[in-house]
């Protein structure tokens, strides 16, 4: 048989050359870079065994307040449990390996002390749900300075959110996050996301952040900063339903978090916000 030649094949075609992907003394991953699939891959392919990388974060969830029962309970008295289970799933889903540590405590001191204890001793970062407000009941800041913590910053000017307190005790860094869902969803997207990305050695911990138009005018209390769910449609910002901060229906649809800033409480359609994009 023949071989007939189309066309002239050109030099070098269809050889994979030496060092056209990595060179000699090239970073391949810098400090900070997730190794992803792609990452393992190509590190893989030039013969890289090991890497050095930060330990994951051992995490725990305090649950406070007596008033909770489990999915499939029954009790006209209590209420599902629901804010352990949600920041269970988000923190798997972005520190896939990590399992958080679940404690909870009524709302007495030596039941909360004792739980915050465990909780500090066993774990780097804890986050509490509940309890941070200030009420009778709301002990979790009282407890943590009998232990010792310093109270780095108690209350924020945003809505949902607004009772957040954050404290350390020695290296331990301790969230108290308020008991409703959507506040707490919220400032954990905001706040201890970043934090734990952080910790992990993340160059880049904060939530994907662009401004855009509204697409429509919005009025809200502007004594605080208000976190509104939201989703783009055609290069504008569409708000979703104000629901209230025990609410999570909205969050659901939300593609991103729309931060509508402190001041008059009026936007217009056209006028730019910023966003921040939800993790993926």
């Amino acid at each position: 048989g023949l071989v007939q030649v189309q066309r002239a094949v050109p030099p070098g075609a269809n050889i994979r050359q030496r060092g056209e992907q990595v060179r000699s003394g090239d970073v391949i991953i810098g400090p900070g870079s997730k190794v992803d699939p792609p990452t393992i891959g190509l590190l893989a392919s030039v013969g890289v065994e090991q890497v050095h990388v930060a330990c994951r974060p051992r995490i725990a969830i305090v649950r406070t307040g007596g008033e909770f029962m489990p999915p499939g309970g029954r009790s006209e008295a209590r209420i599902f449990s629901s804010n352990d289970l949600m920041l269970d799933a988000a923190i798997q889903r972005e520190f896939p390996g990590v399992r958080p540590t679940h404690l909870s405590a009524v709302d007495q001191e030596e039941r909360l002390s004792e739980a915050l204890t465990s909780a500090m001793t066993h774990s780097d970062v804890v986050i509490c749900t509940g309890g941070v407000s200030v009420g009778d009941h709301d002990l979790v800041r009282p407890v943590l300075e009998k232990l010792g913590a310093d109270i780095v910053f108690h209350r924020v000017a945003q809505k949902p959110g607004k009772p957040m307190l954050f404290a350390k005790h020695g290296e331990k860094a301790i969230f108290g996050l308020p008991g409703n869902p959507r506040a707490v969803m919220v400032l954990f997207w905001e706040y201890v996301l970043p934090f734990l990305r952080m910790v992990q050695g993340s160059v880049d911990p904060w939530p994907a952040t662009t401004c855009m138009p509204l697409q429509e005018a919005v009025e809200f209390n502007g004594e605080r900063a208000e976190f509104r769910a939201a989703v783009v449609r055609d290069g504008t910002v569409v708000l979703l339903r104000d629901e209230g901060s025990h609410m999570l229906r909205s969050l659901i649809a939300a593609e991103a978090i729309a931060c509508l800033p402190m001041g008059n409480g009026r936007l217009k359609g056209g006028e730019s916000i910023e966003i921040h994009y939800l993790p993926k």
